[in-house]
């Protein structure tokens, strides 16, 4: 580690000893499930190597911390989407090589001092100024668009593109990549589709780049039938897999938890929250915790969605609001102001799984994980 990054982190711990408090809210990352899910997909992907997927801070797990986890599993790389991403893990010391994948504009390339770190392309016109201004080593993984129609060279400009990246001084092909854009949807019609262009157009450079790869999470059911040599892996690695027609034994890797505000009672037929939307119909006993869609909460369980006290599922009551949500508490018997309240369970078949969070507000569980807001405190547990 270097002497920076050490005396960074004693710094901070010695802050922390100085100014410690009791948080209301506490993000959970766990060690054993992101190590576990990686080895489930290493085992589906065979010979292609698994490359975890850490942009929009490590779909809400904490960029710094799942890096620092996994960064002795030997991953051909850790993929991000930004250039700010990839500066903050090699200020904190994370040796993995970085893909850069999100668009980053040709004078970040162009200055980026950076050791071990590769950026995605996918425009001729910028495949054309890195060609013609780079002099020091830069090295780009080329994406072709081979039906998502996003990023990515046309398949009629593939050529062209390669040609300008290989012939260029300084410049190093070190990938060829694209994306799926149905992998997760039971018509496969269309994944068969891009999985030919695909296996077309880099079959003949397959002995030439270092790394060919196409997948996502659920883009690994068709690795077998796939010209690539990495798999690039997000949702799934945190214990999610979106595919239509298979069931992998992933354990969800995040829980959040917050502590009983303080507790109150209303008579039948009184209003709770802005716009008063819900009405008591007898008495109820109700708790405020200190937590709301700024943080964790998402607007959309107004009303319909539930936390859990120690396994008793306690509806939330009116409106989210900013910083606070009401929950009935009436299945808790003994709560008491200060006790657990588990937010987001690891649990898949909770209540307050986010998977079910996800079909309450009808998104997917990427939407959930990567809106808990980043301001949390992450804590790695066994």
């Amino acid at each position: 580690m270097k002497p920076r990054v050490w005396m960074r982190g004693a710094f901070r711990r010695l802050r922390a000893q100085r100014y410690r408090y009791r948080r209301q809210v506490q993000v959970s990352v766990s060690r054993s499930a992101l190590e576990y899910n990686l080895k489930v997909f290493q085992g589906i992907c065979g010979t292609a190597a698994v490359a975890p997927v850490l942009k929009s801070n490590a779909y809400g797990h904490g960029l710094v911390h799942v890096a620092r986890i996994l960064d002795s599993a030997r991953c051909p790389f850790f993929i991000v989407d930004g250039y700010h991403e990839a500066l903050i893990l090699r200020n904190e010391g994370i040796r993995t090589p970085l893909l850069v994948m999100g668009f980053t504009p040709s004078e970040n390339i162009l200055c980026s001092r950076l050791r071990n770190v590769a950026f995605m392309v996918g425009d001729l016109e910028q495949v054309r100024t890195l060609a013609a201004h780079r002099r020091s080593q830069c090295r780009l993984h080329l994406k072709v668009d081979t039906g998502l129609h996003r990023h990515g060279v046309a398949p009629s400009e593939f050529n062209e593109a390669l040609h300008l990246v290989i012939s260029a001084p300084g410049l190093e092909l070190e990938g060829i990549c694209s994306h799926f854009a149905n992998a997760s949807g039971s018509n496969t019609a269309f994944t068969r589709t891009q999985l030919t262009r695909w296996n077309r157009l880099v079959e003949p450079h397959r002995n030439r780049v270092r790394y060919l790869h196409i997948a996502n999470t659920a883009g690994t059911a068709w690795i077998q039938e796939s010209a690539v040599n990495v798999a690039r892996v997000g949702l799934g690695l945190y214990g999610y897999d979106t595919h239509p027609s298979r069931s992998l034994s992933l354990e969800p890797a995040l829980s959040i938890r917050s502590r009983l505000q303080s507790l109150r009672t209303i008579n039948p037929g009184e209003r709770v929250g802005y716009g008063l939307t819900w009405q008591a119909s007898e008495v109820t006993t109700l708790a405020l915790i200190p937590t709301g869609y700024h943080a964790c909460v998402d607007h959309r369980l107004s009303n319909k969605g539930a936390f859990r006290i120690e396994g008793a599922v306690c509806p939330i009551v009116g409106r989210v609001c900013m910083n606070t949500t009401v929950i009935n508490i009436a299945q808790a018997l003994d709560a008491k102001p200060g006790q657990v309240v588990e937010i987001i369970a690891s649990d898949p078949g909770a209540v307050n799984s986010v998977r079910k969070i996800a079909s309450i507000c009808d998104t997917t569980p990427h939407v959930v994980l990567s809106g808990i807001s980043p301001l949390l405190r992450r804590v790695i547990v066994e």
